[in-house]
């Protein structure tokens, strides 16, 4: 059962990012390849950030000195969701509980329109992108599995580490975080009850991944570290969602020249 529920969540990522570049495609335009500088600002930013640096960290030290005691006392002494199995089920309501409401959040965004561009087809694209990005966080949790071969604490495989609930979910947050940051929500208190409510459920899911005995502490940590940072990184480095302005004077004996372009 949990398999198929499992497949089912694949297939409803994957039929999304299809379906979204599909319609996207009617004469919009929403990102542009960034320069390398951009790229090292942007993978900086990503490290820097919370969501990545507090998780990676822990990640670190629990897989070092206290991984499976805390992930055993955890799923024993202090269930929250009862048993293990509705643990597993949790994780998965609760992780696609996110999928509506970064569908939400994209429709708030601002994404400037140039031409005959439409605000649908951008907020589509936008949605289309974010696809592409949990495709790749997807690609890339199962690549590390499948080199790390990690066993499970219920010995069910040797998919354990990184936690690719975790993972999808910190990506899903962080997409939302930004969206929110890019709208007209931003710094309200509206805005940040969905920023909140996002990190919230992600962190939930991890808890239940562990409840479920399907991972250590550490396969959570570390999947966390790793979507947060793939969804910050590629949401940031090409998307391009506010104007850029640049502005230039030029002064010779011949000619005064005042240039300013925009680039969406």
């Amino acid at each position: 059962m949990n398999e198929h529920r499992s497949r089912l969540i694949k297939t409803f990522l994957v039929l999304l990012l299809i379906s979204n570049l599909a319609f996207a495609e009617l004469g919009t335009d929403f990102f542009s390849w960034p320069s390398t500088q951009k790229l090292k600002e942007t993978a900086i930013d990503a490290y820097e950030m919370d969501q990545f640096e507090i998780p990676f960290y822990l990640g670190i030290a629990s897989f070092l000195l206290f991984d499976g005691e805390v992930s055993k006392n955890l799923t024993d002494k202090a269930p929250v969701f009862g048993s293990s199995k509705n643990a597993d089920s949790w994780s998965d309501m609760l992780g696609l509980s996110l999928i509506p409401l970064m569908l939400y959040s994209s429709s708030l965004t601002n994404t400037p329109t140039v031409g005959d561009q439409t605000n649908m087809g951008q907020k589509s694209k936008l949605v289309g992108f974010e696809s592409l990005i949990l495709l790749t966080d997807f690609v890339f949790v199962e690549a590390v599995k499948n080199i790390a071969q990690r066993t499970r604490p219920d010995y069910s495989d040797r998919k354990s580490f990184p936690s690719g609930h975790s993972s999808i979910t910190a990506g899903l947050s962080v997409m939302i975080f930004n969206n929110i940051e890019n709208s007209r929500y931003k710094a309200t208190t509206y805005g940040q009850i969905i920023q909140n409510t996002a990190v919230v459920i992600a962190g939930t899911v991890a808890y239940a991944r562990i409840e479920a005995n399907k991972h250590h502490l550490s396969d959570v940590f570390f999947g966390h570290a790793i979507g947060a940072y793939i969804a910050d990184f590629l949401y940031k480095g090409f998307l391009q969602l506010k104007p850029n302005v640049t502005t230039s004077f030029y002064v010779n004996q011949h000619e005064q020249l005042f240039q300013m372009s925009y680039h969406f």
